[in-house]
């Protein structure tokens, strides 16, 4: 009897310090492990902008010339922003009319400064950088809205990044697709 509590015992013993060991890694090695792989993801990034920018200044012949491309790079940059909010929406309504998509209304929130680092705010050329988040009631077929959505993704639409879509669709296989599309317009000035 006593040799079968002993044995209970070191098994309960043995269960606890399986259920500490099992609690560390939950708690302890996940949450690292994920955060190293952030870490990773993020200097892969930084590594391709900086092969990027070494890629460019050398690709002019002179490290003068170079600089110079860069520089180009940047004001083109800056000048793919609108500067009011009647600008990026007739922008958005356009692109949205090319893809046969159908605006029915939308709603802006007042502009919003876009913070840069804790506290400071982002300026560039001298003109403080701003953003507006829009809620658009839409229109479309699905396979426009897919390539609108995928356009919207290219480099030049840098004015306009998508919050959340929302898809309603009506019972007939021919019918529109309802579309709620939240996005931030940045805005420079």
């Amino acid at each position: 009897m006593n040799n079968a509590s002993n044995e209970s015992d070191t098994i309960k013993k043995i269960l606890i310090l399986f259920g500490v060991f099992i609690g560390l890694i939950v708690a302890v090695y996940i949450p690292r492990r994920n955060h190293f792989q952030n870490i990773k993801k993020d200097l892969a990034a930084v590594k391709k902008d900086i092969h990027y920018v070494e890629t460019t200044a050398m690709s002019a012949g002179s490290w003068d010339e170079g600089v110079l491309r860069l520089t180009m790079i940047d004001r083109n940059f800056a000048a793919m922003f609108p500067v009011k909010e009647e600008e990026g929406l007739s922008r958005f309504e356009q692109k949205a009319q090319s893809f046969s998509i159908e605006i029915l209304s939308t709603q802006a929130r007042p502009r919003q400064a876009v913070e840069f680092t804790a506290g400071e705010d982002l300026v560039i050329d001298g003109k403080l950088c701003q953003k507006v988040l829009l809620s658009v009631n839409m229109r479309a077929k699905y396979n426009d809205l897919v390539r609108f959505l995928d356009d919207l993704k290219k480099p030049d639409n840098t004015f306009v990044t998508i919050e959340r879509v929302t898809i309603n669709k009506q019972d007939a296989a021919d019918e529109p697709l309802y579309v709620v599309l939240d996005l931030q317009f940045y805005l420079i000035g």
